[in-house]
Order: C-alpha cells, then sequence, then structure tokens
C-alpha cells in the first residue's frame, strides 16, 4: 500500500471512530434518561416547574445519596436565600441531567431550605477547544435552552475537565493552555468555581456495552492513557489557578489510575452509572460551601 493510501485509510478510519462515538454519546443520554425514569424518587426529585425556573424545597429526601453524608445544621444559614448553579462540559457533564438532577438531589438534601436553580452547559464529544468558541454565546441543545453562561450570572460554575475528549492530534501543552483560559473566563463571571476531574475510566471492558464505542485495544489503550492525563492536568492546573477541585478521579480509583467498575455504566463502558452520578454529585455537593 503506497503512502497516500494509506493516509486516507487512517483518516477514513478515524473518521468512523468519532461517528461512532457521536452516536454513543447519544444512547448513552438516552439510556441515562431510561434509568432516571425508573430510578426510586427518594434518589431522584423530579422539578415540579420547567427549565430554570427557581426551585425551593422544604422537606428533605429520605436517604443520603452517593459518597458522602452531610450534618444538617439548623442554627446556620446560607449567605443568599437561593443560589444559581451552572455546570460546563462534555458528555461527562451533560448525562448528568437536564437540570443538574442528581447534584439538585444532594443539594436538597444538604441545604433543605434554600432554593436552586440548576443549568447544564454539557455537551457530548466535545473537546476544550470546542467548549471554548461556545461559552459566549447562547446554549440551544435538546431541552435546554439557555442564555450564554457569561450572561446567566450563576453563582457557582462547576467545569467539568474534557478529559474524556482530547483534543486530536494530541497535544497536553494545547489543552494546558486552552483549560487554563476556561478557567479565567469562568473566574471573570464573578461565579465560585469548582473544577471537576470526573471519574476514572475502567482498565478492562472500556467504551464496551450494547451503546458503547467497543474499540480493538490498540485504540482503547492509548486513549485511557490521553483520559487519565487529562483528569490529572485538570485537577493541577484549577488547584494552580487558585479554585476548588472536586477530584472524582483521585477517589473513585480502584487500580492504579484505573476505576471502579460500579461506577461505570455497562450500557457504553465509559459514562457514569446511575450510582457514579450519584458519587461525583455527592462529591459536588460535600465542596460547596453556602455559609
Amino acid at each position: 500500500m503506497n503512502l497516500p493510501t494509506k493516509f486516507y485509510v487512517i483518516l477514513v478510519a478515524l473518521i468512523i471512530a468519532v461517528l461512532l462515538f457521536d452516536l454513543q454519546v447519544f444512547l448513552s443520554i438516552k439510556q441515562q434518561k431510561l434509568e432516571m425514569a425508573i430510578t426510586p424518587e427518594t434518589y431522584i426529585n423530579h422539578p415540579k416547574i420547567g427549565f430554570g425556573k427557581l426551585l425551593t424545597w422544604s422537606q428533605p429526601p429520605q436517604r443520603v445519596l452517593g459518597a458522602e453524608t452531610y450534618q444538617i445544621e439548623s442554627t446556620r444559614i446560607p449567605v443568599k436565600e437561593s443560589y444559581v448553579v451552572a455546570a460546563i462540559g462534555d458528555s461527562m457533564v451533560e448525562t448528568m441531567g437536564d437540570s443538574l438532577d442528581y447534584l439538585r438531589a444532594e443539594l436538597r438534601l444538604k441545604y433543605p431550605a434554600t432554593g436552586f436553580a440548576f443549568y447544564n452547559y454539557g455537551i457530548g464529544s466535545e473537546n476544550i477547544e470546542e467548549a471554548l468558541f461556545r461559552f459566549d454565546k447562547p446554549f440551544d441543545r435538546g431541552n435546554r435552552h439557555h442564555v450564554s453562561i457569561s450572561d446567566l450570572h450563576p453563582d457557582i460554575i462547576i467545569v467539568g475537565s474534557w478529559a474524556y475528549n482530547p483534543l486530536f492530534p494530541h497535544n497536553p501543552g494545547k489543552y494546558s493552555a486552552k483549560f487554563s483560559e476556561m478557567i479565567s473566563k469562568v473566574k471573570a463571571t464573578g461565579a465560585k468555581v469548582y473544577v471537576l476531574s470526573e471519574i476514572a475510566p475502567l482498565s478492562e471492558g472500556f467504551g464496551e456495552g450494547p451503546g458503547g464505542v467497543n474499540w480493538p485495544n490498540e485504540i482503547v489503550k492509548p486513549h485511557e492513557e490521553r483520559i487519565i492525563e487529562g483528569l490529572q492536568m485538570a485537577a493541577i492546573l484549577g488547584k494552580n489557578m487558585g479554585v476548588e477541585i472536586v477530584d472524582a478521579f483521585d477517589k473513585s480509583k480502584a487500580s492504579g489510575n484505573f476505576g471502579r467498575s460500579d461506577l461505570v455504566s455497562s450500557h457504553d463502558g465509559i459514562h457514569p452509572s446511575i450510582l457514579g452520578e450519584k458519587f461525583m454529585a455527592s462529591l459536588i455537593a460535600s465542596a460547596i460551601n453556602l455559609y
């Protein structure tokens, strides 16, 4: 096979891999919504009014969710009566629910008398460079129709790592520069910023499942190495820039830098399972201090 032909074969293979990954993200989100629909109400608290409306609660849920427990201090009152919370990232954020359902349930537990409005700005199959391009633009995806994050003026912004969608070609230096730029833009909004380093990838079975990409091992292993690198870099960069870190990556490790299988969806072998969503949401809620 001559060089031009070999190049085109590789290019076509990469395009097919990207298209399969986009399809996998779409199917994963549909699966998440299906699982959420059959999850007991004590775990998922569905909003009674539309997206973007102020949500208030009076009674905490019956059970403790995820990885953390909270001591409700009745004598302490948050600084404000209500808060606007936004999250931006790739599909690891998008699958948190249109209104960040898992985090909503956790914050309802931790702050039962406080009102919240939740906005999910996550887009699947997106890298950090693409996220920067859309940051100051209105958001319109599925059932989510929001002003730009900069125009929303949220009190809290959760920033994903985009580690599961590495830049192509692989370029750690460029990722570092772009992620630092993202943190600077988010900090400029005046919001309290939390960088989320998401759950660790599986050592075996990554991308496998009925909705998975089901890549061959020679593609999976380098991709996982880049994911791990991105998760670690996001936490380091965030810390160096003075924002709080929610290190789900470190807390979800089971063997080396690889994660617990129960936290990953068996549907696609990549995105968080229901337990994994609760796990991350509980870590975020634990980090958020409104006093």
